[in-house]
């Protein structure tokens, strides 16, 4: 159906509920956090390129990674969380150069790195960087191991290599053979705007709902 037949006051939700798309917002840990990315690779959802992997918006694939700027650095350095949903732990640590912008170097982990809270340390861990695999991902924390690209963020295909996933349809991840297809990566904030935006995901339904009842 065309738009113009939406009832109007259904119509004027629709359009708010689109608006609202784009952040989303959560207390973990002690502190305020904006996601900025989100994969889930299952059924073999990758990144078609780094540009995709920097902005980008579905259920399954989410990125804010190129709008990451110097005015989200705390006391001069960024803040990250990293997250594996069906993974007990997080990493949680500061580094002082943004990872899009930090590219990899052998030898050497992120600048500035500073570790806070660190579940995995495994497969060269060391903050985020700009991938060597630029092939593979768009980041990784295997950071200075240029032949690797664990905690990938921005996963371009789905690896084969059984030292590294050990499945399809998955992704280098905190350890080696870990079945890792969803991850989330978080930047500290020090507040949260007065409405806060939602991620796609999360809106999904309430957007499945409005179509439905009004389009008719």
């Amino acid at each position: 159906m065309e738009l113009a037949n939406c009832k109007p006051h259904l119509f004027m939700l629709y359009l708010f509920m689109f608006s609202c798309l784009g952040y989303e917002y959560q207390d973990l840990y002690g502190a305020k956090w904006m996601l900025v990315f989100y994969h889930d690779s299952s059924g073999g959802v990758y990144f078609q390129n780094a540009s995709h992997a920097l902005s980008c918006n579905s259920a399954q694939q989410y990125s804010l990674l190129g709008s990451i700027n110097e005015d989200m650095k705390i006391d001069g350095k960024y803040e990250f969380l990293l997250e594996y949903p069906g993974y007990s732990g997080y990493n949680r640590w500061r580094q002082s150069k943004n990872p899009v912008l930090d590219t990899e170097v052998s030898g050497q982990i992120s600048v500035g790195y500073e570790a806070i809270s660190i579940s995995w340390t495994d497969v060269g861990w060391g903050g985020l960087v700009r991938s060597y695999q630029s092939g593979n991902t768009l980041l990784d924390g295997s950071a200075g191991r240029i032949g690797n690209w664990y905690y990938s963020i921005g996963a371009q295909k789905n690896n084969d290599y059984l030292t590294l996933c050990n499945a399809k349809d998955c992704f280098p991840g905190c350890f080696s053979g870990a079945k890792i297809q969803k991850v989330k990566l978080w930047i500290r904030v020090l507040s949260f705007p007065t409405i806060r935006k939602l991620h796609f995901r999360m809106l999904f339904p309430v957007i499945l709902f409005i179509v439905v009842i009004g389009f008719e």
